[in-house]
């Protein structure tokens, strides 16, 4: 369980998390068929809510992070027709496109943030992290004690930031966001057991991101285990462990991830064909495309892009 005097909240600020800011007033979401668009704020790419509704919401997806954290009550978290029983102070990541939906809570209270991490991409490291984001993550303080206690206060300072809105209250809630990642991505590394092997944890994650860079770029061609295996610098076996360890998952699987993530791309921008896409983002198949694309986003392609299309922009 969690230690519950870690987010807490007393009354004054239950009161003044219910208020949302004078220039955020509208609705939660607008929702069109199975889709969500969201409104944030001028000039920003986020939005916060202190949520107490009772009503739950559909399948829906939308471009932007979520991260739920409750601090009243338990809440069940739908994704990718996988439910999630998440306990007071739990925090829990939702990957940007991805279909999700919640049953009507019975009370309670969470704390629900939004966000596109664009501002995040283009720094050192961050591709490591995005590589974090290919699931849904659950931070409590069973799996991750040794950041627990630091990420929920993150969490509550990041709400205080957006509520209070004092000077440079934006770039607070920036700079809040890179710590959160930061430590999340330091303790996921941390969990690597390198062991006797050299080159060292230090060499191990530059050349990660080197390789990180390359599937970038090189998405839709044959990467086989073996030549990102030379690129960071292990043999196969080797890094095949410990890529596991540092990620969450295997190279191919986070591999078909970036793919999936680019043909979701190419399925927004227009109106290419999803047998041309499915070749495009390096499937081999169409069958196989549709297979993988509907167990990473809850849907078929073409379904991804119906729900897409009644989005506004943001």
């Amino acid at each position: 369980m969690n230690p519950e005097s870690l987010y807490r909240l007393t009354r004054s600020q239950h009161e003044t998390y219910l208020q949302q800011p004078d220039h955020c007033s509208g609705g939660f979401c607008i929702e069109t068929n199975r889709t969500e668009s969201y409104v944030t704020l001028k000039n920003t790419t986020f939005r916060f809510w202190y949520n107490t509704q009772t009503g739950g919401y559909d399948a829906h997806c939308h471009k932007a992070l979520e991260i739920i954290t409750p601090v009243e009550q338990k809440f069940t978290i739908i994704v990718n027709n996988v439910s999630y029983s998440l306990e007071p102070g739990d925090i829990f990541l939702i990957p940007p496109g991805v279909l999700h939906s919640y049953p009507a809570p019975d009370g309670g209270a969470r704390f629900i943030y939004i966000f596109r991490p664009d501002f995040l991409h283009s720094l050192p490291g961050f591709s490591y992290i995005l590589s974090l984001l290919n699931r849904p993550i659950r931070i409590n303080n069973e799996n991750f004690g040794d950041i627990y206690a630091e990420e929920i206060s993150q969490i509550l300072q990041l709400a205080e930031y957006y509520w209070q809105q004092s000077p440079l209250w934006e770039m607070k809630i920036y700079s809040g966001l890179l710590s959160f990642f930061a430590s999340l991505g330091n303790s996921c590394l941390n969990r690597a057991d390198f062991g006797a092997l050299s080159p060292d944890r230090k060499h191990f994650f530059k050349n990660l991101e080197k390789l990180f860079v390359y599937v970038d770029s090189c998405f839709s061609e044959n990467i086989s285990l073996e030549q990102a295996a030379g690129l960071a610098g292990y043999s196969k076996f080797h890094f095949s462990r410990i890529f596991k360890e540092c990620t969450g998952q295997t190279f191919m699987e986070y591999l078909r991830s970036v793919r999936i993530a680019e043909a979701s791309k190419m399925l927004l921008d227009g109106r290419m064909p999803v047998h041309e896409i499915a070749f495009q983002s390096g499937f081999s198949s169409l069958t196989t495309f549709n297979r993988i694309f509907r167990q990473l986003k809850g849907c078929a392609p073409s379904e991804y892009r119906n729900f897409y299309s009644h989005i506004k922009s943001d």
